[in-house]
């Protein structure tokens, strides 16, 4: 998706895409594409739970796959993975998916 708007995230997205950078799937799929076994292995992970994970991050925009696996659309690697990049909100979409945990643990 061109020009996403992370801070505009539906709670869902948020989530997908939070639990994705913090557990390193985005970071696994940043410079080349891999297959979703090759990156659960590496990360000791489900299999299947990486697919589906990945195969869902395909279609919010953010990785592109096709038979050699998943990798990362260049127009999001600064903004999600690059600290030093000017529009860097990778530790924001972190937050905001560890915010959603809390808040629904609230009595």
């Amino acid at each position: 998706m061109i020009g996403m708007n992370y801070t505009e995230l539906d709670w869902r997205e948020a989530i997908l895409l939070g639990a994705a950078l913090r557990d390193g799937l985005i970071r696994a799929v940043a410079t080349e594409p891999r297959p979703a076994d090759e990156v659960a292995a590496e990360l000791g992970m489900d299999a299947r739970a990486v697919h589906v994970a990945l195969s869902a991050l395909a279609e919010l925009g953010v990785l592109d796959e096709d038979e050699a696996g998943f990798w990362l659309q260049e127009e999001h690697r600064g903004a999600l993975l690059d600290v030093n990049y000017r529009g860097y909100v990778g530790e924001s979409v972190i937050h905001r998916f560890e915010l959603i945990g809390s808040w629904s643990r609230l009595p």
